[in-house]
């Protein structure tokens, strides 16, 4: 982050007290950094008894204000209202859809998505970033589908699903964030 003045965030499994959490680490250049914990745990986490933490962190950098929604807590609208009352402007959130055994990829899902975070950017008034990872591990194939969204809900960067091996690529979006 300090090598490039960029801001880093990354997931991770967390462990505090006994408890585990799904987490996004957060490195500021000027060398803060900063932690968001997932408030609605996935079956498969509530399974494993993955802790859950409804509260929403605001950072800062350049004067802007940024939030972090892990995965499904895009969908929790108590999470969206709290980011959206304390002046966020940028929503990142990070997030490892996959496909099933079937690795059945659907366009029409993806534009479905796509049309949901427009609605959600515009209704928010803020810019909105959703990363997901694309390629194989394991027996699980995660097929993309990222996109950087503008305030009104205008698309500056998206980087198409695909469920096809041969098509995966590393890929960096990157757009102007103008406030």
């Amino acid at each position: 982050a300090r090598k490039y003045s960029l801001v880093i965030c990354w997931g991770l499994l967390e462990r505090d007290r006994g408890q585990f959490y799904n987490s996004c680490l957060v490195a500021f250049p000027d060398g803060r950094w900063g932690c968001q914990r997932k408030g609605v745990p996935s079956p498969e986490e509530k399974r494993d008894r993955f802790g859950m933490d409804t509260r929403s962190r605001v950072f800062r950098w350049r004067g802007v204000p940024f939030g972090i929604l892990i995965c499904s807590d895009a969908a929790w609208l108590s999470l969206r209202w709290q980011l959206q009352q304390r002046g966020v402007q940028l929503l990142l959130h990070p997030s490892a859809g996959r496909l099933g055994k079937a690795r059945k990829y659907n366009r029409a899902a993806e534009r479905m998505f796509l049309g949901g975070g427009q609605q959600l950017a515009r209704g928010m008034r803020m810019w909105y970033a959703v990363a997901n990872p694309i390629g194989l591990s394991g027996e699980d194939c995660y097929p993309g589908n990222s996109w950087i969204l503008d305030a009104d809900g205008n698309v500056r960067v998206h980087l198409p699903g695909t469920n096809r091996v041969r098509e995966m690529r590393d890929s960096l979006g990157v757009a102007t964030i103008r406030m």
